[in-house]
């Protein structure tokens, strides 16, 4: 398999990020319904619009998605949603559990040749006391983070546990692993040798497949 590659494109275009997420319902007597979510986080979907764009930015676009197609993976920036710029909550501690899921993957910011940098100097882990509101910033030798599937794990001892009515909260960068939709790129020549181009992206996550 050859190297992973990214889409790092200028984030003053128009992005679209649509969150699925899958839920099954469990029907009981009585009309009650008990209701599973399948995964620990959504499932992004992008539309891009890319325009005003110069023949030669539409040809790497057009010939990329012509080598990838839809089974080819790549990492795919994010535009405006490359990043949680502010500390926001993803879970909440119950005194013992010590896994958590972000609620994105590939975290960390890409590098040179595309490979995903360290998550190092783009990841910051707060807890929050609910009743008090008071934070308490966690210095990175208390946690791991396992970047590609965004898992975090508090150290197995007693101290780094996240206290039971405390939330979790975190801020850092992220990329999306993605492929191209069927109907992945739209070209149109607006004026001479000038492109409006738009782009659809699914996030695959654990992805498997060859092109």
């Amino acid at each position: 398999m050859g190297l992973l590659r990214s889409i790092v494109l200028t984030p003053t275009f128009s992005v679209t990020r649509k969150a699925n997420t899958y839920t099954t319902p469990s029907k009981f007597n009585g009309g009650n319904v008990h209701l599973f979510n399948q995964g620990a986080r959504p499932l992004y979907e992008f539309e891009l619009k890319l325009e005003p764009l110069f023949r030669s930015a539409a040809e790497n676009l057009s010939f990329m998605h012509a080598r990838f197609q839809g089974a080819g993976s790549f990492l795919y920036d994010g535009g405006p949603y490359a990043s949680i710029q502010t500390f926001q909550i993803f879970a909440e501690g119950d005194g013992s559990k010590r896994q958590f899921f972000l609620p994105n993957r590939y975290i960390g910011s890409v590098v040179s040749g595309g490979a995903l940098g360290s998550f190092a100097n783009s990841f910051q882990f707060q807890s929050q006391n609910q009743i008090t509101g008071t934070t308490s910033t966690w210095p990175t030798n208390q946690y791991s983070l396992n970047p590609i599937p965004g898992i975090l794990t508090t150290n197995n001892t007693s101290a780094t546990t996240v206290a039971s009515g405390h939330d979790l909260l975190a801020m850092y960068s992220c990329n999306y692993r993605c492929v191209f939709d069927p109907d992945g790129i739209k070209m149109d020549e607006i004026y001479k040798g000038i492109f409006r181009v738009q782009l659809n992206l699914t996030e695959v996550p654990f992805y498997t497949g060859s092109y």
